[in-house]
């Protein structure tokens, strides 16, 4: 080991390995920086700058001058270091220096040297050219590599685009989840707060104390149900008797507790002077709707001869219209409908105009000579047991 060498090649005399050297010791950065200090206005590419700033050096000294004291200032440690080393010892310096990754300073250094021998300038030569070979394939293979990792980050991307969505529709439906468990729990503390009055109920009903209420209530609804029930039918029968006994010319007598015969009973309780024979109905309209067709003569008969009445007579059939019925109803003071021997459309008409007219409307449930008797004793002497107003059982 001697001291340090301050004996080094210009630039400019370096002609094999110029190029070679400045592509390895300078940045493009620090080439762009030199090329605006002395000026240069031609191409900025990256080669332009490279020759441009080789043939300055060539042809230029102060532009050689300029470079080399920039690259001592930038690599003075490596060149101290390796000015320490004489002959063979550089070699192994230049070996120690590849290790450490220290290849530009190491090789401006051993090149720029005046005594440094020919074969450690080749063999640091052919690392360097090789080194150059072997980055140009690492390059293209690096870039090879980056259009993969490009086309692969792209891929990526997407991907990321898409998981990006489907979160955030999982967040929405995961708020969705959530407002939905809230209601739940809402509906879930309100039947809660349903049960527990149930159960509340459940053992007022199991102490009995409700359902003795519930059957005393029930008694009592259903005493005054009865009992109202048994007023109506008071009030009704009444109503009907004040209707018959309103009937112009109808003889008031009094209730008959055996049943009537045609042949003189009625004269014996008639208020009339002796010898006067009662006529009950006193030539008044009695309308018959409906009823067998050969039973006409006897409903006229007992209608005409034993209760002195106008007997009034409609078959019951409608299908021509309901005129003659109407015309019939309108002259008639009674009207009776046997229910079992008449059509509904002529019930109803009657029935109707019955009540338009305010006319009684008498229904028997059977068509016998015996019901229709029965019928017109009810209406003679109103207060026997008739049933309703408008339906007498006969």
């Amino acid at each position: 080991m001697t001291g340090l060498k301050s004996n080094r090649h210009n630039l400019g005399e370096i002609d094999r390995f110029l190029c070679p050297l400045v592509g390895t010791c300078l940045t493009l950065k620090e080439t762009q920086k030199i090329a605006r200090h002395f000026k240069y206005v031609g191409g900025t590419s990256a080669y332009i700058l490279h020759i441009w700033i080789i043939e300055a050096c060539r042809k230029l000294p102060p532009v050689a001058k300029y470079v080399q004291k920039f690259l001592d200032r930038k690599y003075r440690l490596t060149i101290t270091r390796i000015d320490a080393c004489e002959g063979l010892e550089l070699n192994l310096a230049w070996q120690e220096a590849l290790k450490e990754g220290q290849i530009a300073g190491a090789f401006y250094a051993i090149t720029t040297r005046e005594d440094t021998p020919k074969n450690v300038l080749n063999e640091v030569f052919g690392d360097i050219h090789m080194m150059s070979h072997l980055q140009g394939a690492e390059a293209r293979a690096e870039l090879k590599e980056y259009g993969q990792l490009r086309q692969t980050n792209e891929l990526l991307q997407d991907r990321v685009k898409r998981l990006t969505g489907q979160v955030e529709a999982v967040k929405i439906e995961r708020e969705e989840y959530k407002r939905r468990l809230t209601h739940k729990e809402a509906e879930l503390a309100d039947l809660g707060r349903k049960l527990a009055h149930l159960e509340q109920e459940l053992v007022s009903l199991n102490t009995g104390q409700e359902i003795h209420q519930l059957r005393a209530a029930n008694r009592e609804l259903t005493a005054r149900l009865s009992q109202e029930k048994r007023t109506r039918e008071k009030l009704e029968m009444r109503l009907m008797q004040e209707t018959v006994r309103q009937l112009p010319g109808i003889c008031p007598a009094p209730v008959l507790d055996a049943p009537y015969e045609a042949s003189g009973s009625p004269e014996q309780t008639c208020p009339l002077a002796s010898g006067e024979k009662c006529r009950r109905f006193c030539n008044k309209l009695i309308l018959l709707v409906g009823g067998p067709e050969r039973r006409e003569s006897h409903y006229r008969r007992l209608v005409e001869q034993d209760f002195g009445g106008i007997f009034l007579r409609h078959d019951g059939d409608c299908r021509n219209g309901q005129a003659r019925l109407v015309n019939l109803v309108k002259q008639a003071e009674v009207v009776i409908c046997p229910i079992s021997c008449t059509s509904h459309q002529a019930y109803h008409c009657a029935k109707k105009w019955c009540k338009k007219l305010n006319k009684p409307c008498v229904l028997m449930l059977n068509t016998g000579v015996g019901a229709l008797t029965r019928t017109l004793m009810e209406l003679a002497h109103p207060a026997g047991s008739c049933e309703g107003v408008e339906i007498c059982e006969a």
